[in-house]
């Protein structure tokens, strides 16, 4: 059998070694063995936070985003929602969070149930066939050059994007005065 593996090592968390184990050629649903719950690309995030912040859902492309200088981190996959904990260490430190999946069923679970939890922005290639089904696939397809020019078409949206969540977060909070309201609370 010549099967490849690949392990990503986190170090280690009370004595015993982090660790998530990379299977490709096996089929979905199991491709991956961790036992870590460590946010993958959280050492990699600037200390004083910035502009923007993807939440993607893969290590490869918190890599791919990082090589464009665009901070990222990944749950450890696509079916995992960051804890509210590490959603306000976020929105803290950036002004905006961008929730990143693939456009198939799991992808889209993630960044409807990221946003009826948080704000922020979902992102996605909704056409994967035309582009690639994430952004490090995309850059492997179309080449840096190209992703360079898709990442300021982006930044040139920034301010819509950044309108957008704070018109969502207002929403939100009318909608929690008016439930505490009505509980007379």
């Amino acid at each position: 059998d010549k099967s490849y593996i690949f392990g990503y090592y986190f170090g280690k968390k009370d004595g015993i070694e982090q660790w998530k184990i990379y299977f490709p050629q096996r089929p979905k649903g199991h491709k991956f063995l961790c036992n870590t719950d460590i946010l993958q690309g959280l050492k990699r995030l600037p200390k004083d936070g910035g502009e923007v912040v993807v939440v993607t859902k893969s290590y490869k492309d918190v890599m791919a985003l990082s090589q464009f200088g665009i901070p990222a981190v990944a749950p450890h996959g696509e079916s995992v929602l960051i804890s509210r904990k590490v959603y306000e260490f976020l929105s803290k430190k950036f002004k905006l969070i961008i929730f990143n999946g693939d456009w198939d069923t799991t992808g889209k679970y993630f960044m409807i149930n990221s946003l009826k939890q948080y704000d922020g922005v979902a992102l996605t290639f909704r056409h994967p066939k035309q582009y690639a089904k994430d952004f490090s696939d995309f850059i492997l397809a179309h080449g840096k050059r190209r992703a360079s020019t898709l990442i300021s078409i982006l930044n040139s949206k920034l301010d819509g994007f950044l309108k957008k969540q704070n018109k969502n977060r207002e929403k939100r909070e009318k909608r929690q005065r008016e439930l505490l309201a009505a509980e007379g609370l």
